[in-house]
């Protein structure tokens, strides 16, 4: 049953998750206008709200009478916001970023340690609905208890990288942004040794040319 005279500002800005990796800042109005009724079956006409057939096609039939317009066009708004509200293949409603801070937390911590990806994708969102909504990222996620797979023994932890997924792509940076698969590192980190290596054999030769005594 729907209460054609609630109060609901179809100005306001909400969060909108449209699938599982989309997330949009949007104005309620637009969001029922783009998915409250894609068969274009309602409309207010003067203070009459009708059901058309698809497309506003004839016959049709009185849903709700008003008192005035203004009344007739917000119950054809609520009838949308019904229609997404109440609908399983709709988008998802957070009223405020408390809310979808919230909800993206509880993708991080559910993450099923299959892609590296969605859970790099959930962080950046929980911080962009935390910079939007004014509020702290921490209070919603913990990066030491980010879940994934057992680190290899020959990962540095403190590189840093605060998760592994089966595949063995690691999420990894001071901010946890940016993603390295584990030959990646193995291949990076040899390189570095070998660098090493080199450098103390060229310092070793420039010593014995120079005369100096060896270390």
């Amino acid at each position: 049953m729907i209460d054609f005279y609630e109060k609901v500002d179809f100005d306001q800005k909400v969060w909108v998750f449209h699938d599982i990796l989309t997330i949009k800042h949007e104005v309620l109005r637009d969001v029922c206008r783009n998915h409250g009724d894609r068969d274009s079956k309602y409309w207010a006409e003067g203070c009459v709200l009708y059901k058309y057939r698809p497309n506003r096609q004839l016959p049709r039939s009185v849903v709700a009478k008003f008192d005035t317009e203004a009344e007739a066009e917000h119950g054809y708004w609520l009838l949308l916001l019904h229609y997404v509200t109440t609908t399983d293949d709709m988008p998802l409603i957070h009223w405020d970023a408390d809310d979808a801070a919230t909800f993206c937390g509880e993708l991080i911590k559910d993450w099923d340690e299959e892609y590296v990806e969605d859970l790099r994708y959930w962080l950046r969102t929980l911080d962009k609905v935390c910079e939007v909504g004014g509020l702290d990222p921490q209070a919603y996620r913990d990066l030491s208890k980010l879940g994934g797979e057992p680190l290899p023994d020959d990962i540095d932890a403190s590189y840093p990288v605060w998760a592994i997924d089966v595949d063995g792509n690691m999420l990894v940076g001071g901010a946890a942004d940016s993603i390295q698969h584990v030959d990646e590192y193995r291949a990076e980190r040899k390189n570095e040794a070998t660098h090493r290596q080199i450098k103390m054999i060229e310092r070793h030769r420039e010593a014995i040319e120079s005369g100096a005594p060896r270390d």
